[in-house]
């Protein structure tokens, strides 16, 4: 009986551990199954990106662990102790773990401004290394630098061990360097733009991603790097200007804790910047475009987002759903102009136009098979949301639209995607918030330059 009663319980265990082991590997199969993207934000640099600021500096109430946020943490300077690993973000990832870098509010920003999507951060940096040698790209020339080298090797490593399951997409990446070419020669700070010029193209080209924002922190006024620092936030600026997907974020506010480095608000509000830029890089992607399969615009039939408005449709139709005969057309959203100034607009069309900004009409014309530009101009402020509307009637046998604008005694170009937006940026009111700093006085974040958290030089 005891024999039976023994084996009988054999059976059941013995069924119960398969039974365990079937369940695990079910789920284990359900996770490598799954597929969910994660947007990868790349961080390099030097001792300002690797994380000098002392913990000690940042406010309590910010020294919190981010489960929304993954990180990967490498170079020279990284702790050994969580180095080349993801994990969740947490405070003390700079040159070690009483130390941080741009990371602790530059992921929980990006979090915010992407609720909806999985965030995961990829970091290089070393103290002290420049770019005319140590980073220097293979575009160019010479002996690449070992530390570009590493970078390259630590990105696709850190995307290789990504958690089982999520697809990375590289969305973006920024860059605090330039102070060690700042502190050499004149030639080396001369070629600093050309270098860095390459840098954004070879990392471009590297991962396939052509157009990948990519956000330059303009280097500080130390006396440590006085020689030719000029030399270098004057190039980091012209860069953000030149190069499509580029900005450049003003750094020269912001507080020291030492001669070089940042200290905690300064460190704190440079990750807040980046992001901010970041996010209006990629979301700045075009206007709602409404198709209509009449002349009167009403009740649209196609809706999408068009990134330029610049079509030479001829006797076809826009899209497949809309007829060749009458169609209507009504683009909307917001434009955003690095600079300010009066504004001149053109739109060249054979069709009937109208032009709103700012909620005036300043473009109103008719033209019937014999194509024209109309134009109409208005005075904007840098960096501020205005309101945009283009409707277009098709009122000839061949339809076209074009628009295109100057301001400041550039040259006429079409309007870029990269200052039309659907709807006007999620921005965080930074002149609200209090921060209670190290010597326990409750200061406003304007009181540190939080007024000027989200200024950039451009965004392309």
């Amino acid at each position: 009986m005891k024999m039976k009663y023994r084996f009988i319980l054999l059976i059941s265990v013995t069924i119960f551990l398969l039974s365990q082991s079937v369940a695990q590997n079910s789920s284990h199969e359900k996770i490598k199954g799954e597929s969910s993207k994660v947007k990868v934000f790349l961080l390099g640099g030097q001792s300002n990106m690797s994380g000098w600021t002392p913990l000690s500096e940042v406010p309590v109430e910010l020294r919190r662990n981010h489960p929304e946020v993954l990180i990967w943490v490498d170079g020279g300077e990284a702790p050994g102790s969580v180095s080349r690993r993801w994990m969740n973000l947490i405070p003390g990832l700079g040159k070690s773990e009483t130390f941080i870098g741009p990371e602790l509010s530059f992921g929980p920003e990006l979090a915010q401004y992407f609720p909806d999507e999985k965030i995961a951060l990829l970091k290089y940096s070393y103290g002290g290394t420049d770019l005319v040698t140590h980073w220097r790209p293979p575009s160019s020339g010479e002996t690449t630098g070992f530390f570009y080298e590493g970078f390259i090797k630590s990105v696709y490593d850190g995307l290789a061990a990504l958690p089982v399951g999520l697809e990375p997409e590289i969305a973006g990446m920024i860059w605090m360097q330039g102070e060690s070419d700042a502190n050499q020669t004149k030639e080396v700070a001369d070629e600093y733009e050309f270098n860095l010029t390459n840098l954004v193209h070879d990392i471009r080209s590297e991962f396939n991603v052509p157009e990948m924002p990519f956000v330059i922190g303009q280097i500080s006024e130390a006396l440590a790097w006085d020689a030719f620092g000029s030399t270098i936030r004057k190039a980091q600026a012209d860069l953000g200007k030149k190069l499509l997907n580029t900005s450049t974020i003003i750094t020269t506010d912001l507080g020291f804790t030492d001669q070089w480095h940042y200290n905690g608000i300064g460190e704190i509000m440079l990750g807040e910047r980046f992001a901010s830029s970041m996010y209006n890089i990629i979301m700045a992607k075009g206007l709602k475009a409404q198709l209509f399969n009449t002349n009167d615009l009403q009740n649209p039939d196609v809706t999408r987002v068009d990134s330029l408005i610049n079509f030479n449709w001829g006797t076809s139709s826009p899209d497949k759903a809309i007829s060749e005969g009458a169609f209507s057309v009504k683009w909307a959203g917001y434009i955003r102009s690095k600079e300010a100034g009066v504004h001149t607009f053109y739109i060249t069309t054979t069709n009937s136009v109208k032009l709103w900004v700012d909620d005036v009409l300043i473009i109103d014309g008719t033209d019937n098979n014999i194509e024209n530009t109309l134009s109409g101009e208005i005075q904007l402020n840098a960096e501020t949301y205005y309101s945009i509307k283009v409707e277009f009637v098709k009122n000839s046998d061949n339809a076209s639209i074009a628009l295109d604008w100057s301001f400041n005694e550039n040259s006429r170009q079409p309007v870029p995607s990269t200052v039309l937006y659907q709807n006007p940026l999620h921005t965080l009111d930074k002149s609200k918030w209090t921060i209670k700093s190290v010597d326990s006085q409750v200061r406003t974040a304007a009181a540190y330059g939080g007024a000027k958290g989200t200024m950039e030089n451009s965004t392309r």
